[in-house]
């Protein structure tokens, strides 16, 4: 349109002089459950409602992770039904394309999240030159994360324990001095426990909530079979309030790489939270030779009612999810786990002796709602489950979701031999790679942006005792043995889930020396979204 059919549309239509104004404003705390919001009130004139009006005449919300930018769009345009209108926009500071007549008046605005709480409201006014106003209101609620990941870097316990390398500690809920994990709100929770022990039999490692133990891992050592070492893991999702304290103890010596990783689950999300936790009573006994959907005796959280005959967990909603299998029996040294057949864990070995044994493993994968996810339970002999079989299952992301990194990754090789340390992943099943950020070529995750991330990773040795190593750039950030009785075809697992603040082009690989087993599994996901 020409200098001349826009001078002869304004002399058609009513010109409106307007100043846009932007404030903020600080809300009240986000404690993760309830927003204390403190708005300012909607102020719209009624005359001159149908000259101009906001995007809303009302609040809306903004969804931002910690540490993030988010945008705010603002669009001033005439009311539907209105009489012709076009706006003279006066606007301090602004771009000298926005004066002058406008029949619609777009901008946008970038903040940048820089706190730990960091919740305001964002207000634009739009005065007339009469003084006449309207408002509109946006909310920016910063998700509010916390995590915890560390270990010990010499032997401890018995006793309670301190985990005195720390990877993460986001909200510093963790007290060091004191080796108690403290919240800041109310939320739910997810722990994940590594004990690694040597030449011990029946070292129980300990989840307390408040003093009491809510989970447990028992890890059980055949000396006299030349099996030294063993790692034992598991997981345990609870709700917390503020003012509940978290500990760690052991009955026995837990040795260094031993290890504490949690986080909170988050509270942003479009529904409510979507959490399974279940554990089988003591002593349950499976006969010899099945092979069939394990059935769960108690069943701690089902937020949404999914868990079908406490056997098979019905997906309610499209998502990323997270979930964590742990096995543990106290006397059946073959036994394996499937979930949906697709993902397994094992445990093998020709040694008879009576003794406890466990295995478990952590992955995040996309399951649409109405598939099912079941854990079907193999076992050689007679079995005699403890109370620490476990399924652990939570969504995580919203299929939609922008900027997510959601990685697992399978070794692809039945048999990986490697007389020196090499990338157990190179040439790697991929289940799942959100924003391709694993290269299956090379074996290497490659960071898309910076993050804290976790990094769950799932190992099988076999035959030969195998030491495995992730690392970043190029640096040892943790190293895990899988280790098993000398003279022995076996299969063992190895397991740790840490949290970790990685930069845009870090690299992570998983490297083994020794015998990896192909149902090895690796998977790295982003704590915000």
């Amino acid at each position: 349109m020409d200098a001349m059919s826009k001078l002869s549309k304004a002399n058609m239509t009513t010109i409106v002089n307007i100043l846009l104004t932007l404030r903020s404003f600080q809300m009240g705390t986000n404690d993760g459950i309830n927003m204390n919001v403190v708005a300012p009130k909607l102020v719209l004139d009624r005359k001159y409602q149908e000259v101009f009006f906001t995007n809303k005449p009302a609040m809306c919300t903004v969804k931002c992770p910690m540490f993030r930018n988010v945008t705010l769009k603002y669009k001033i345009q005439p009311r539907d039904g209105a009489a012709d209108v076009s706006y003279n926009v006066l606007c301090r500071g602004c771009n000298s394309s926005f004066g002058g007549i406008k029949d619609q008046f777009q901008t946008q605005v970038v903040f940048c999240q820089g706190g730990l709480v960091d919740n305001k409201l964002y207000e634009i006014e739009v005065a007339t030159e009469d003084g006449h106003k309207g408002y509109s209101t946006i909310a920016v609620m910063t998700e509010i994360m916390e995590s915890f990941s560390g270990s010990i870097e010499v032997p401890a316990g018995p006793g309670y324990i301190r985990f005195d390398k720390i990877n993460s500690n986001m909200m510093l809920s963790y007290n060091e001095t004191q080796g108690l994990f403290k919240p800041k709100r109310e939320a739910y929770y997810t722990f994940y426990m590594t004990a690694r022990t040597k030449t011990d039999r029946y070292t129980r490692m300990e989840l307390r909530k408040n003093g009491v133990a809510v989970a447990s891992i028992t890890n059980d050592v055949l000396v006299e079979h030349g099996w030294e070492f063993e790692d034992g893991a598991t997981a345990i999702v609870l709700k917390l309030k503020l003012g509940d304290e978290i500990s760690v103890y052991s009955n026995g010596t837990l040795q260094s790489g031993s290890s504490l990783s949690c986080f909170s689950l988050r509270t942003l999300m479009d529904g409510p939270p979507v959490i399974l936790y279940a554990t089988v009573q003591d002593n349950k006994v499976l006969p010899h030779g099945s092979y069939q959907p394990l059935s769960y005796d108690h069943v701690h959280l089902d937020t949404a009612g999914a868990f079908v005959g406490k056997t098979n967990y019905t997906i309610p909603s499209d998502g990323i999810y997270v979930v964590t299998l742990t096995s543990a029996t106290h006397n059946d040294p073959v036994h394996a786990s499937f979930i949906n057949l697709k993902f397994k864990i094992l445990r093998y070995t020709t040694v008879k002796t009576p003794a406890r044994s466990t295995n478990s493993y952590t992955f995040i994968m996309r399951f649409n709602e109405s598939e099912v996810i079941s854990n079907t339970f193999y076992a050689e002999n007679e079995t005699h489950l403890s109370s620490e079989t476990s399924i652990a299952v939570f969504k995580y992301f919203s299929i939609d979701e922008p900027d997510i990194t959601a990685v697992t990754v399978q070794q692809y090789q039945t048999r990986k031999d490697c007389a020196d340390f090499c990338n157990l992943l190179v040439g790697g099943k991929v289940f799942l790679d959100i924003d391709s950020s694993f290269n299956a070529t090379t074996g290497i995750f490659t960071a898309k942006r910076s993050d804290t991330y976790v990094i769950s990773a799932n190992l099988l040795g076999m035959q030969v005792d195998t030491t495995y190593q992730i690392v970043v750039n190029g640096d040892v950030v943790d190293t895990l043995l899988s280790d098993g009785p000398d003279n022995d075809v076996f299969i063992n697992d190895s397991k740790v889930v840490m949290v970790k603040r990685l930069w845009q082009g870090d690299k992570v690989e998983f490297r083994m020396k020794g015998r990896s087993f192909f149902h090895t599994l690796i998977s790295i996901w982003t704590l915000t979204a």
